[in-house]
């Protein structure tokens, strides 16, 4: 399996070095983004599934070794961000999916022109105000609070959805890190007993947002626009 090779175009101005050979350790990469200088693990999905499931799994700790790697001099990380070029192509769009599926599940969105201004939402309404409202490749919708996706505690909003979990650990390299991973500190028996997620939000991407498109819903103003009209 040593002589798969990365699929990736190696055009453009991104400096990479690939990591020493075997056992398909030379799919790992390790590129250096020329604004900043900053270096980040690299690795392709397609060409780590063209490896037998023996390879894989040792690639699984190869990676996450590189990636969280430190300097022996410094103690600081080597690296910013890791990265599997691909890696959630198997997902399915999360918002959609509770939309379609769980269309009841509650939410909690925060305007975006009145920060403090918080509005309750079931997922299927938001998910269509998302659908209606984007343009130029953003929505205008307002961002989504965190739905916990493990159950809910407290005042936590969300719920147990073992089909998305499901999803999220049929990649390898989430199985590994979710909190009940075989990384994870916490040794959770279950995804139900997790604290730390995983989570849902989404966030509009607002400082894509002209100003003058951001339009103040607030009753008090609608009201004093409809008298003046």
């Amino acid at each position: 399996m040593d002589s798969v090779q990365s699929r990736r175009s190696t055009g453009g101005n991104v400096h990479r070095h690939s990591s020493h050979n075997g056992n398909g350790k030379n799919l790992i990469r390790t590129e250096t983004c020329p604004n900043g200088r900053a270096s980040y693990v690299v690795l392709d999905n397609e060409d780590f599934g063209a490896l037998c499931t023996a390879d894989r799994e040792r690639l699984v700790d190869e990676y996450f070794r590189q990636a969280f790697s430190v300097d022996d001099d410094t103690g600081m990380p080597r690296h910013v961000m890791a990265i599997v070029r691909g890696g959630a192509a198997h997902l399915a769009d999360p918002l959609r999916y509770l939309a379609e599926n769980e269309p009841h599940v509650k939410g909690q969105c925060r305007k975006m022109h009145r920060p403090n201004m918080v509005e309750s939402v079931n997922i299927a309404d938001y998910y269509r105000t998302v659908q209606a409202s984007i343009a130029g490749n953003c929505t205008r919708a307002d961002p989504l609070n965190s739905i916990s996706l493990v159950g809910t505690v407290s005042e936590e909003i969300g719920g147990h959805f073992p089909k998305m979990l499901s999803s999220l650990e049929d990649s390898p390299f989430l199985r590994a890190t979710l909190p009940w991973g075989r990384y994870s500190k916490l040794k959770l028996g279950q995804p139900t007993e997790s604290n730390d997620g995983p989570i849902l939000w989404v966030r509009p991407g607002e400082q894509m947002i002209p100003s003058d498109q951001l339009v103040d819903q607030h009753p008090a103003k609608r009201a004093r626009k409809s008298v003046a009209s």
